[in-house]
């Protein structure tokens, strides 16, 4: 109860005032943030006196791999659907198509994350180490998020189809890089615990982080429009939404100003991947706290390499 106060607070603190419900600075906006502040305390005293039987272990959490993998989990997913959410906007709003045809432009990036989420995992099966691949997943996110915000109404085919796939690449090879180094962080028993914490960790990302990229998207929008299209309020394109349609009739009766407005539809997109380059940074550097660790399981009766050493390190009987 306390956790669903915590984030129904936050959350809502973030749509009010990013979307200009009401000002930052007003009294809900203020009390929600102070709400959210006060349950958070509540919470953590909380967790610390339930001990081991707590949502959230101690014992378990604490553990460097668990910590940063979940955190690893939560940006590289909370990437993902922010793209996924926020791509269609600028296939219909920006480049004037329909919901099918921005679904179907979409594709690049959800095939090849698809095949890249395979060929990953395979890959950690096969060679064992998983940072290699969590390091390469974020680094190449990062870049993908940043040609994605280079987009504007006059990018050709090739180049969005390109920056999808380098998007998409680099989220597929680590999704499933913070289960794998949490799974094998902890016990056996553990398991399910970890892997809790871990969902979590990415559905609670996920929450946030399409809030904040909302709040970034309209206040971009309304404070951009008078600068490039002065006749069109702020507030009427975001009633209007991103229908192809809806953004073009803004300009009845001003056509020439429609440049303006895509122009200022562009740049409320571009500030959302800085945002997302930002994420994938931060994934860069948590992935290296996530561990070196050969995952494959040695066959029963293999000798492996280390253990060999360490017996023929041991004098046989008799010896000196």
């Amino acid at each position: 109860m306390v956790l669903t106060l915590l984030l129904l607070s936050v959350l809502l603190a973030l749509q009010f005032g990013g979307g200009n419900t009401y000002s930052w600075d007003s009294a809900t906006v203020i009390g929600l943030f102070c709400g959210a502040g006060v349950n958070a305390i509540i919470f953590i005293f909380w967790e610390r006196k339930m001990g081991e039987q707590a949502m959230l272990s101690g014992p378990i959490l604490r553990q460097r791999v668990i910590w940063t993998g979940s955190l690893f989990g939560m940006c590289i997913m909370g990437s993902m659907i922010v793209t996924s959410n926020w791509l269609p906007t600028y296939f219909q709003a920006v480049k004037g198509e329909g919901p099918t045809m921005s679904g179907v432009h979409v594709l690049p990036s959800i095939l090849s994350q698809v095949f890249l989420a395979v060929g990953s995992g395979a890959a950690v099966s096969r060679f064992g180490y998983y940072l290699p691949w969590a390091s390469a997943s974020a680094a190449v996110t990062a870049i993908g998020n940043g040609l994605l915000s280079t987009l504007t109404a006059s990018t050709s085919t090739a180049a969005w189809i390109g920056y999808q796939i380098v998007v998409g690449s680099g989220r597929g090879a680590g999704m499933q890089m913070g289960l794998i180094a949490v799974q094998n962080a902890v016990q056996p028993s553990q398991v399910p615990v970890a892997i809790a914490m871990i969902i979590f960790a990415q559905n609670l990302g996920t929450s946030i982080f399409i809030v904040i990229a909302n709040t970034v998207f309209s206040q971009t929008l309304t404070s951009s429009l008078p600068r490039y299209a002065p006749s069109v309020s702020g507030q009427a394109a975001l009633d209007a939404g991103s229908g192809a349609g809806a953004v073009r009739n803004l300009v009845i009766g001003h056509e020439e100003e429609l440049d303006g407005v895509l122009r200022s539809y562009s740049d409320s997109l571009r500030n959302i991947f800085y945002f997302l380059v930002g994420l994938a940074g931060l994934a860069l550097f948590l992935s290296t706290g996530m561990g070196w660790k050969d995952v494959r399981k040695t066959p029963k009766g293999k000798v492996t390499e280390d253990a060999l050493t360490e017996e023929e390190s041991v004098p046989e009987k008799g010896e000196v």
